[in-house]
């Protein structure tokens, strides 16, 4: 799962849309959600806000849509496993009902995320086996809400898309593998290609996969900062970027949580 949580500060006359993995939007006014003043508060369950939310359907991502029904607001970009990219205003989903279709998708293809980029950004998109590909935001057309986007990435039999959102001057990316392994892109060492390409490897995996065998967490890094790395042996180990090795996109990762047997790297927060 994705490990960021979505924080950000908003107002009671914005509206959050909610995407899931199934391609609907939800519109919850943020006027409707209860104040929560008490750090022990439980909250509230995405189920008992989101109606008609079906049985296995998941947010991938949170967008806070001000007044104005998303004139003038960021385009939005939906990411799919299979490397779709759909570039579309946001305004297309202010659209006065709980539940939207938010994009068409293939067979057995679902939404990875949703991303607003800022202006000088490139888009890149880093798949679970390290392939990664950058490419201009403008070779995604803006096209309409229920349309199915184009090809951003070529992604290979078996591999799926992990990550992907947009990248620009000063950015690093972080990758961790699954044997927590660790490396440290510098996005200057990203060159930019054409859409719809197969990329190229980001993490190269030892044969005998000491260092790993996928990439199990990847996140842009604007700033430098502390994150945390979680593995399902309930490990959470805090790092700070500047502390991990800075590396080429033919490098190795090195060693920064212990993830040993079954224990494996699942995710990260930052």
């Amino acid at each position: 799962g994705r490990g960021a949580r979505y924080t950000f500060f908003t107002e009671t006359d914005h509206v959050l849309l909610f995407f899931t993995q199934k391609g609907n939007c939800y519109q919850v006014p943020v006027s409707s959600l209860e104040e929560s003043l008490r750090p022990k508060d439980r909250g509230i369950s995405l189920a008992g806000v989101l109606g008609g939310l079906e049985a296995g359907e998941a947010c991938v991502a949170v967008v806070d849509m001000p007044p104005g029904d998303g004139a003038g607001q960021p385009d939005l970009f939906f990411f799919t496993r299979k490397g779709m990219v759909k570039r579309t205003p946001m305004e297309e989903y202010a659209v006065r009902r709980a539940k939207v279709a938010a994009i068409t998708l293939g067979k057995g293809d679902e939404v990875v995320t949703v991303e607003t980029l800022r202006k000088k950004d490139d888009v890149f998109c880093l798949t679970n086996e390290g392939m990664l590909i950058r490419f201009p935001q403008e070779e995604a057309a803006v096209t309409g809400r229920v349309t199915r986007g184009v090809i951003g990435m070529k992604v290979g039999e078996g591999d799926a898309l992990l990550t992907a959102g947009g990248i620009g001057p000063g950015d690093e990316l972080m990758l961790a593998s699954d044997r927590g392994y660790l490396k440290r892109i510098p996005e200057g060492m990203i060159d930019a290609q054409r859409r719809a390409g197969k990329g190229v490897h980001a993490f190269y995996f030892n044969k005998s996969g000491t260092n790993g065998r996928y990439v199990a967490a990847a996140w842009l890094m604007e700033k430098p900062g502390e994150f945390t790395v979680l593995t399902s042996g309930g490990q959470a180990v805090t790092l700070h970027s500047n502390d991990v090795e800075m590396q080429k996109l033919t490098d190795r990762g090195k060693p920064y949580v212990m993830a040993l047997m079954d224990d494996v790297v699942t995710e990260a927060a930052w």
